[in-house]
């Protein structure tokens, strides 16, 4: 296994690419930006990480009053989240709050509090207190 964390996109490359050829199987790459992830992408690197990208998404969505519970990256472009429900969401329906285009995230379940699963809730269910929403969310959107 081998780890590339330099922060200069050429050497960053030349480096990945040399323990390609020693054959080696698991190579694990720090990008530091979108263009760097697509040439690695377009290397065959299995394993990218971008933590500068991921802490900011992570930071936006302290910021955006969404409180995750847990988060399952599902591919390189969904997660799949359990998300608390707000106070302000009681008794308003998934319609009304619109998860999609204001956070970027569809509904596909809701976890009740005495443990019961909906799965793919109706637009018109009414979130209640206690409820947490099990979502999908596209990493490249907001």
């Amino acid at each position: 296994m081998a780890v590339v964390t330099v922060d200069d996109l050429g050497i960053s490359i030349m480096a990945t690419m040399i323990f390609e050829e020693a054959g080696i199987q698991k190579i694990i790459v720090k990008s530091t930006s979108d263009i760097h992830k697509k040439i690695l992408e377009k290397m065959g690197v299995k394993f990218i990480v971008s933590p500068d990208k991921e802490m900011g998404i992570k930071l936006a969505k302290s910021i955006m009053d969404i409180n995750i519970i847990d988060s399952i990256n599902a591919s390189n472009d969904y997660d799949i989240a359990e998300v608390d429900v707000r106070n302000k969401w009681v008794g308003k329906t998934l319609e009304k709050l619109d998860f999609r285009s204001k956070y970027g995230m569809n509904v596909i379940g809701v976890k009740k509090n005495n443990g019961e699963m909906k799965i793919s809730p109706e637009k018109e269910y009414e979130i209640e207190e206690g409820d947490r929403l099990i979502v999908i969310e596209n990493k490249n959107s907001k």
